[in-house]
C-alpha cells in the first residue's frame, strides 16, 4: 500500500505541476460557473416578478449538475492521457518494469492519483453549494450529496477507462482520441440492440449516458452505485493485464482466458446487480420525492404474492411506439418506482393488431385491410409479422375483451390468486399513469374498487352520454386521467324498481325530472336509513323532484335560483369558495383559499336543513355574503353550495354531500377553465369522492412539503455569483498554477 501511495504522490506533483491539468480546473470552472449564475439568475428574476418559485435544490441545483454531467466526459481523457502513455514516451517505463514494484501497484497508484485529482473537480461543483447556502434556506442537502457523489463515481469511472487507452499508446493525444471515442461507445449503447431480447438488457446496462440521473434527483441506488465500481474495476482489470503482458511473456490462449474470466466476472456481478430482489434504494432528499407516497407502499405491500404487468400492444395503435421491443427498458423504467416494493413484479407484452381509429393510418395506407396495414408496418420498422396475432386471438387466449379500452395501449395487473385491475395510457402529453391512477389500479388487486350506483330513468343525468350535461367523462372515460374509473371507481346504473345491490357503496342522485313512484322512495329510504352512502344534486326548476328524497335526511331544496352580480359571468353562475371551517377536510383546500380558488355553479339552488336527523353538518363551499341573493327571496347572504353530512347507523359511518346544482360535475365542466376565474374541480372530486368512499379512493400521493422556496437575493447578487464563478474561481486556478510552477523551478 505504501508503493500505491508514493505512486499517486509522484503522479499527483507531476499533475499539478503540468499546465494542463489547472487549465482543466479552469476551464471547468468557468464551464460549471456560467450555469450555476445563469440558473442562480433565472430564480432570482422570478422571485423579483413576482411570481412563486419552485422549490430551488431542484430547480437550481439539480439542473446544474445534470448539465454538468453532459460534459464531464470532455474534461477527464485530458488529465489521464498522460498517466503511463507519457511512462512510454519518456521510456520511464522500463524503469517501472525493471524495479520490484508490480504492475497492480503501477496501476492502482496511477488510478488513485485520479482519484484525488477529482476531488479538485468535486471541490469546485461544491463552492456553488457554498454560495447557495447564504441565499436559500432549507436546502436539500440530501439531494445535494448525492448529485455530488454519483458525479465523482462517474469521474472516477471515465478515469479509470482513460487509464486504459493511456496504457496502449505512447503518444497522448491519441491517448485522449482514444478515451473520447469508447466513452462515446459507452453513451450510444443503450440504443444498440434494443430490438434483440438477448442483447437488449446487456446493453442498456453497459450505457453510461445518464447513469448519475438518479443519484442528482437524490435517489442513490445499488445497481448505479456498483456499476461505476465495476466499470472502474473491469478497465483497471484491463490495464493490468496490459501491463503483465508487456512485462511476462504469456500464450495466447493464457491472454485470452485472463481476458475473458475479466469479462464473466464483471458481467456476472453486473447482471445480479439488475436483479430486482437485489437492489437496494436510499432516497435521502428532504421530501422523499424519488419514492412513492406511504399510501402507495401500503397498498403495494397489502397484495399478496408477486404483480404481472400484462402490456397489449395495437401495432395499429397512434401510441403503440411507447412498448415496441426497442423501447422497452424505458417503458419498464415508468414503473420502477413500484416495483421497488413489489420486487417480483413481472412484466409482459403482448403484441397484437385489430380495430383501432387511427386517421394517420388509414390517410397513409387508404383501402387496405388490419392484416394489410400491419404488413406494411412491419416491413417499414424490421419486424416480423408472426410476433402479432390478431385481436380476437388475443382476447381468447387472455380472456380479455380490448374493445373496452378502444384498442389502444393498455396494461393488466394480475395476482396469482386471480385479481385483476387495468391501467390504460391517457389521452394527454404525459401518456403514462401517474402515481395516483396507478396506486388505484394495484390498490384493487387487493380491496376492489368501490362501487357507485346511479338512479336512471327520471332523467337524471347520464354516466353513458357525451353531451356536455352529462356525466361519462368524469365518471366512465378511461382516456381522461382524472375520470374516476381511473382513480378506483366502478359505474353501474340502479333499478329503483328492486333493492339497491348491496355492492354498491354510494348511490348517486343527478338532477331527477320526474317524480320518483313510491315504491322507488321506499327503496332509497330503505338505502338511506341503513347508512348508505350518497350524493344529491339537482337545479333551479327540479327542485321538486329531488326534495322528497333529499327530505329522508333533513334537506329541502328552496325555490328559486341563486343569483350572483358579475361583470364577467352571466348572474346565474354563483361561485363557492371554501369555507374557513372546512380548511382542514382537504390538504389542498387552503391552498384553494389562498389563490381563492372557487367552485362555479350555474343555475344554482337554494337548500336548507330544515329537520335533525343526527348528522354532523359542515358546509364545505360557500357563496360569498354580497352580492349573492336567491331570486324568490332577493335575500342577499353566503349560501352553502356543497355540504357534506356525516352521522353513525349503528357500527357504520353514513357519509353525504349535497349540492346545490349538478352541471359542476358534467362533460362540459370537467377541464374547462374561465378567464378571470380560479377553478379546478378535480381538487374537489377528490375531497368529494375520499369522503364518500370513507377514504378508500382516490389515492392520496402526497409528499411532504418543500421548505426550500424562499430565495434572499436581488440582482446584485446575481451579478456578484456571475463575477466570482466565471472570474475569480478561474483565475484563481490560473494563479495557483503559476505559483507552484515558480516553486518548482526554483527548487
Amino acid at each position: 500500500m505504501k508503493t500505491v501511495v508514493k505512486i499517486a504522490r509522484t503522479e499527483l506533483k507531476q499533475l499539478f505541476c503540468s499546465p494542463i491539468a489547472w487549465l482543466v480546473l479552469a476551464i471547468f470552472a468557468f464551464q460549471a460557473g456560467l450555469y450555476f449564475a445563469d440558473l442562480f439568475g433565472q430564480q432570482v428574476l422570478v422571485k423579483e416578478i413576482g411570481d412563486s418559485l419552485l422549490p430551488l435544490t431542484d430547480r437550481i441545483y439539480t439542473s446544474f449538475f445534470r448539465k454538468m454531467q453532459e460534459y464531464l466526459y470532455l474534461y477527464i481523457p485530458l488529465v489521464t492521457m498522460g498517466l503511463l502513455s507519457r511512462e512510454r514516451s519518456t521510456g520511464s517505463i522500463k524503469l517501472l518494469y525493471s524495479s520490484p514494484i508490480t504492475n497492480a501497484e503501477i496501476t492502482f497508484g496511477k488510478y488513485l492519483a485520479m482519484l484525488v485529482y477529482n476531488l479538485a473537480l468535486v471541490v469546485i461543483l461544491l463552492l456553488p453549494v457554498l454560495f447557495g447556502t447564504f441565499f436559500i434556506p432549507n436546502l436539500d442537502f440530501g439531494l445535494i450529496f448525492s448529485a455530488v457523489l454519483g458525479l465523482y463515481l462517474m469521474a472516477c469511472a471515465y478515469a479509470a477507462v482513460g487509464l486504459f487507452m493511456s496504457s496502449l499508446t505512447s503518444y497522448q493525444i491519441v491517448a485522449a482520441l482514444a478515451t473520447l471515442t469508447l466513452l462515446s461507445l459507452l453513451t450510444i449503447a443503450g440504443k444498440m440492440w434494443q430490438s434483440v431480447p438477448v442483447l437488449r438488457d446487456v446493453a442498456y446496462w453497459i450505457c453510461i449516458n445518464g447513469r448519475a440521473n438518479k443519484m442528482i434527483r437524490g435517489l442513490i441506488t445499488s445497481e448505479d452505485v456498483l456499476y461505476f465500481i465495476l466499470i472502474a474495476g473491469f478497465f483497471i482489470a484491463l490495464t493490468i493485464c496490459k501491463l503483465n503482458g508487456e512485462r511476462e511473456k504469456k500464450a495466447f490462449k493464457a491472454k485470452f482466458f485472463e481476458y475473458l474470466t475479466i469479462v464473466l466476472v464483471v458481467v456476472t456481478v453486473g447482471y445480479l446487480t439488475i436483479i430486482p430482489k437485489l437492489r437496494f434504494y436510499a432516497d435521502v432528499t428532504a421530501t422523499k420525492q424519488n419514492t412513492v407516497a406511504e399510501s402507495t407502499i401500503d397498498a403495494l405491500k397489502a397484495v399478496k404474492g408477486d404483480i404481472t404487468m400484462t402490456t397489449f400492444v395495437n401495432i395499429l395503435d397512434p401510441i403503440y411506439n411507447y412498448a415496441m421491443p426497442d423501447n422497452r427498458v424505458n417503458d419498464k423504467k415508468q414503473f420502477e418506482g413500484y416495483a421497488r416494493f413489489n420486487k417480483g413484479m413481472k412484466f409482459k407484452y403482448v403484441y397484437y393488431y385489430g380495430p383501432n381509429a387511427n386517421p394517420d393510418l388509414e390517410a397513409i395506407y387508404p383501402g387496405t385491410t388490419d392484416k394489410e396495414k400491419m404488413q406494411k408496418m412491419c416491413e417499414s420498422l424490421g419486424l416480423k409479422e408472426k410476433m402479432f396475432k390478431t385481436a380476437e386471438e388475443v382476447e381468447k387466449e387472455y380472456g380479455v375483451d380490448l374493445s373496452k379500452f378502444g384498442y389502444t395501449l393498455t396494461r393488466r395487473l394480475t395476482t396469482k390468486g386471480g385479481a385483476e385491475s387495468w391501467v390504460p395510457m391517457f389521452n394527454d402529453s404525459w401518456k403514462y399513469p401517474q402515481e395516483t391512477e396507478f396506486a388505484a389500479a394495484i390498490k384493487r388487486l387487493s380491496i376492489g374498487g368501490c362501487k357507485i350506483g346511479y338512479t336512471s330513468g327520471h332523467g337524471e343525468r347520464s354516466i353513458m352520454k357525451m353531451g356536455d350535461r352529462e356525466l361519462f367523462v368524469n365518471v366512465n372515460d378511461i382516456t381522461y386521467r382524472s375520470s374516476w374509473v381511473n382513480n378506483g371507481f366502478d359505474a353501474a346504473v340502479v333499478d329503483l324498481s328492486q333493492e339497491i345491490p348491496s355492492d354498491i357503496e354510494v348511490l348517486v342522485i343527478a338532477d331527477p325530472k320526474q317524480e320518483y313512484g313510491e315504491n322507488e322512495l321506499a327503496v332509497i329510504k330503505n338505502y338511506l336509513e341503513k347508512g348508505g352512502n350518497a350524493l344529491i344534486c339537482t337545479e333551479s326548476g327540479h327542485q321538486q323532484y329531488i326534495n322528497p328524497v333529499a327530505g329522508i335526511i333533513g334537506v329541502q331544496y328552496q325555490p328559486g335560483c341563486l343569483i350572483q352580480e358579475s361583470e364577467l359571468f352571466e348572474p346565474e353562475l354563483v361561485t363557492g369558495l371554501v369555507d374557513t371551517l372546512a380548511l382542514d377536510l382537504h390538504r389542498k383546500f387552503r391552498w384553494m383559499r389562498r389563490w381563492d380558488y372557487r367552485v362555479p355553479m350555474g343555475r344554482a339552488a337554494e337548500y336548507q336543513f330544515t329537520e335533525d336527523k343526527g348528522f354532523e353538518i359542515i358546509n364545505t363551499f360557500l357563496t360569498d355574503a354580497e352580492k349573492v341573493w336567491n331570486n324568490a327571496t332577493m335575500e342577499e347572504k353566503s349560501y352553502p353550495v356543497i355540504s357534506q353530512m356525516k352521522r353513525m347507523v349503528g357500527d357504520k359511518e353514513q357519509n353525504i354531500i349535497v349540492c346545490s346544482e349538478t352541471d359542476w360535475l358534467t362533460n362540459a365542466e370537467a377541464m374547462r377553465r374561465r378567464t378571470g376565474l380560479n377553478q379546478d374541480n378535480s381538487i374537489v372530486y377528490e375531497y368529494m369522492l375520499n369522503f364518500l368512499s370513507s377514504g378508500r379512493y382516490p389515492c392520496d400521493d402526497h409528499h411532504p412539503y418543500d421548505q426550500d422556496r424562499n430565495l434572499n437575493a436581488t440582482h446584485d447578487t446575481q451579478v456578484a455569483a456571475y463575477v466570482l464563478f466565471m472570474a475569480v474561481v478561474p483565475l484563481l486556478m490560473v494563479l495557483l498554477c503559476a505559483i507552484i510552477r515558480t516553486i518548482r523551478n526554483r527548487e
